[in-house]
């Protein structure tokens, strides 16, 4: 499991995953879409999955009241864009989930 997350946001005492990569509070697109786009690369040369569980929250929306991200809406869209055309492109299939924010 690979979980990007703020860093400083609840809970407090986060679940161990397999690659956490934590993010300062009030990051924008432009370095969260980096982040996304690194990460996603990492974790598919570290492992081909079978399927994808996709759960992309919008807490990182700079207006969600507990999210402490400054991600735009177009902003979340290209991170969707981004995921879910390059596991196309790999013939991966991902279920994806209603996350919070």
């Amino acid at each position: 499991m690979t979980l990007i997350h703020c860093e400083r946001n609840f809970p407090r005492q986060k679940k161990i995953s397999d690659l956490d990569v934590a993010l300062p509070n009030g990051m924008g697109d432009e370095d969260y879409l980096h982040v996304v786009s690194n990460t996603l690369q990492k974790v598919l040369a570290m492992s081909r999955p079978d399927i994808v569980l996709y759960d992309a929250g919008v807490d990182v929306f700079q207006g969600a009241p507990l999210g402490k991200m400054s991600v735009s809406e177009p902003g979340i869209r290209e991170r969707d864009y981004r995921v879910l055309s390059e596991l196309k492109r790999l013939g991966i299939p991902v279920a994806t989930v209603i996350g919070g924010g």
